[in-house]
């Protein structure tokens, strides 16, 4: 038999997102674990016992948990869960990325509600991407539901964390669209949303709209409340009302998995195109150019064993970093749609690469969640072709740059210097006196321990630092 270890008193922290929760998650020696009441034990015990988890698991829809031989002060059950090392909030998801999430909820309940269980919630922040896949990661979201009914009960929170912001995302475009997706505490109001879509209900007030939308959506979800108890509280004609309502296919068709599943796969990103949308259209990841090819034997000798990569675009160099298995890459743009091409692509092949939308100069961050510098922290940091524009278009300071992308980095950082600027290929660069590849090395050894300066092209000269904090 097994023996318990017990965690000492102080040594767990509780993890911030989940302080609501009756069940609360802490992080141990890197180990999450979920510490459980005695009044919710036996709730968690039959989850196992009925076979959902083993189901949800097996299928690659579950986070991967187990009840645990540790014994954690205030809880009588503790829950392990594997850990999943990168992890992105919905804001820094590709509409692909979040439609994906939309998809996993649907099916996550679909072969939850043959165990007797549906999730009495459903927001982003119970999803995690693993290896570039959603998955759930909140097992105390799960409740007892009528067995085979497949009306979903988290049906108003779905539409305002997934239908909702992807359905502006398509017609108003990825500005509003990712304004839309749930923040940690706010989901966008359904008044709001409907005053979008339909601007003739503009004329209501917040107030009364949104409680119109409350009842019609109470009413698309009437069959999984218990018969008995609204026969108590609805008499007379409002009795049969409820009922007609409760069974009329018309009434609850829109709530149910199947239905939601296909209007959201139907689903498709607005035409857009930045400047650097297809920047990556024409590199193979198999055939990499030779700065390409270098940056890669470069990460590799240095023995990294994580990498972000910023402004990675479609992701070329992550793709074939990861393609080895040996190291967990994380891919960042602020440009969601070249992301998502980049994902696509990565779909084919099964590899160590995650994706999130980032801006690391205009970062936005909430006091319960961690800041994306420690949950992207990464051996080594990656910015290719992306200095000059920080220094040439937007103004900024090189020793801001330097100082944010090393924030991100625990050992070496691998940073492109384009001495000639913005230049095209053909014609002159016109770039200040002070722009000189000298003034850049100057300022990166202050920031880090140089390794290398190698030109790679005409206009691109790799740096190679270490964090001065970090050990040889």
């Amino acid at each position: 038999m097994e023996s318990t270890l017990t965690v000492p008193a102080g040594e767990a922290h509780s993890v911030a997102l989940s302080t609501g929760d009756s069940a609360r998650l802490h992080q141990w020696k890197g180990r999450i674990l979920r510490g459980i009441p005695a009044d919710h034990a036996d709730h968690y015990r039959r989850l196992f016992d009925d076979g959902l988890v083993a189901a949800l698991v097996e299928r690659g829809l579950l986070v991967r948990s187990w009840i645990a031989p540790i014994r954690l002060d205030g809880f009588e059950l503790v829950v392990e869960h594997e850990r999943i090392e990168c992890a992105t909030y919905p804001r820094e998801w590709t509409f692909g990325m979040l439609r994906d999430a939309a998809l996993l909820v649907l099916q996550i309940n679909d072969v939850a509600s043959g165990f007797g269980y549906q999730t009495k919630d459903c927001h982003g922040y119970n999803i995690l991407f693993s290896r570039g896949a959603p998955v759930y990661v909140d097992l105390g979201s799960f409740t007892p539901a009528p067995r085979g009914n497949r009306t979903l009960r988290s049906y108003e929170e779905f539409l305002r964390s997934y239908e909702y912001p992807l359905r502006l995302w398509t017609s108003c475009g990825s500005e509003l669209g990712r304004r839309s997706v749930p923040r940690v505490g706010s989901l966008i109001p359904a008044s709001t949303y409907a005053k979008i879509r339909w601007p003739v209900l503009r004329m209501f007030g917040d107030a009364t709209l949104s409680r119109w939308i409350g009842r019609v959506h109470s009413a698309r979800t009437l069959s999984l409340r218990d018969e008995a108890e609204l026969g108590r509280r609805f008499t007379g004609w409002r009795g049969r009302a409820v009922r007609w309502l409760r069974e009329s296919d018309l009434v609850s068709a829109p709530a149910r998995i199947e239905s939601i599943r296909r209007r959201v796969q139907e689903l498709r990103p607005p035409n857009e195109r930045s400047a650097w949308s297809d920047y990556h259209d024409t590199v193979d990841a198999q055939a990499l150019t030779p700065r390409f090819r270098h940056a890669l034997d470069r990460i590799r000798s240095l023995g990294a064993t994580s990498v972000l990569e910023i402004a990675g675009n479609q992701g070329v160099l992550s793709r074939a970093l990861a393609s080895s298995g040996r190291i967990r890459v994380l891919c960042t743009d602020a440009d969601a749609a070249a992301l998502d091409q980049g994902r696509r692509a990565a779909q084919r092949v099964d590899s160590n690469l995650d994706w999130a939308i980032l801006d690391p100069f205009r970062q936005e961050t909430s006091p319960r969640e961690a800041p994306p510098t420690e949950r992207f922290r990464s051996d080594a940091v990656v910015a290719l072709a992306l200095t000059h524009h920080l220094l040439l278009t937007q103004g900024l300071d090189l020793r801001e740059v330097l100082s944010v992308l090393g924030s991100f980095a625990d050992r070496f950082v691998l940073i492109e210097f384009m001495p000639r600027g913005l230049w095209d290929g053909s014609a002159e660069p016109s770039v200040p006196d002070w722009y000189t590849e000298a003034w850049f090395r100057a300022e990166f050894e202050r920031c880090f321990e140089l390794l290398e300066c190698t030109p790679l092209e005409p206009n691109r000269t790799l740096f190679v630092g270490r964090v001065r904090s970090a050990a040889p």
